[in-house]
């Protein structure tokens, strides 16, 4: 969820895993999309989850580091919630939504997504996506061989 502009809802099957590349892919994405249609804005920050695992959070701070050093931002931050149960409105929001999801037979993937995108419509949902593949991280933290321009983020 993006503070202020509703949910834009990832999928990946098992295989792609979910470390720091999967992370990195998904809000590198959301800031895309973002750009896209609102802008963004000149400071980035992020909450992180109390799940720290796979070294998840360091490459993700590499990876804001990198967003700022490529003039995306100007400055970013981030927040680490505190291990524990985390009761934000995003657990409340996915809680509901799987619960609903499981009183659902659910045999396609195209029916899991239009399942995620009508749930949840309280919450403002923008788009259910399907992620195929992953960016890997290692690309964006040692700028060799990136995918992606930092640019385009930037380009309406």
């Amino acid at each position: 969820m993006s503070a202020g502009m509703g949910m834009l809802a990832y999928v990946s099957r098992f295989g792609l895993g979910s470390g720091p590349n999967l992370t990195c892919t998904t809000l590198y994405l959301t800031l895309i999309a973002t750009a896209r249609t609102r802008g963004l804005g000149t400071r980035l920050n992020v909450l992180f989850d109390n799940t720290s695992g796979d070294n998840k959070n360091a490459e993700v701070v590499a990876f804001i580091a990198w967003l700022v050093l490529t003039d995306v931002f100007q400055d970013a931050s981030f927040f680490c919630m505190l291990k524990g149960p985390t009761y934000t409105h995003l657990n409340q929001s996915l809680n509901s939504l799987i619960s609903q999801l499981m009183r659902e037979c659910i045999y396609t993937i195209n029916s899991l997504l239009s399942f995620m995108f009508y749930f949840p419509r309280e919450y403002d949902v923008h788009d259910v996506l399907e992620l195929h593949c992953l960016i890997a991280t290692g690309t964006f933290v040692c700028g060799l061989n990136s995918p992606i321009v930092a640019s385009n983020l930037l380009a309406p």
